[in-house]
């Protein structure tokens, strides 16, 4: 069974972020076994950006296992369709066989150079700019969404 791991910079407060989280986690474990790992943000005045960057960076690479493939989410990434990030997936997963896929949502200012290297793919979640609770839950949302599309289930419609 395939291992998925989501590690994201959230503080996950919110209620409907924490039950999204929930039902998506518990719908994905159908087919892989998926980890959510929040990292706290690193409190840091504006101007203390790049200090923040790496504190969160840092922490993101000490859940990170040397033999994870890494996709990054970040605006400079690969954007897809559902059906296209379904078949990347399944290939990813094929190709990866024993690997946990680690999908990565960075802070409110991204990651830093060194997280951003060890990254082997780099996904756009959208052009529009989102919060992290939003990106969360639509990561969640298509990598279930994918599954389902490879599983050739009734949930995605064309």
């Amino acid at each position: 069974m395939a291992r998925i791991k989501i590690i994201a910079v959230t503080e996950n407060k919110e209620k409907w972020i924490q039950s999204a989280t929930e039902l998506y986690q518990e719908k994905i474990e159908h087919f892989a076994k998926c980890e959510i790992v929040a990292i706290k943000p690193f409190k840091a005045a504006r101007a203390a950006i790049t200090e923040k960057v790496k504190k969160e960076s840092d922490a993101i690479l000490k859940k990170i296992d040397t033999k994870d493939y890494i996709i990054l989410c970040d605006e400079r990434g690969k954007s897809y369709t559902s059906v296209d990030f379904s078949a990347r997936m399944q290939k990813t997963i094929e190709t990866n066989s024993g690997k946990t896929i680690t999908f990565i949502i960075g802070g409110a200012y991204g990651v830093s150079e060194e997280l951003r290297a060890q990254a082997q793919d780099k996904l756009r979640l959208s052009d529009m700019v989102m919060n992290h609770y939003v990106a969360h839950t639509m990561l969640l949302e298509q990598i279930y969404r994918a599954f389902t599309i490879v599983k050739g289930l009734p949930y995605h419609h064309e």
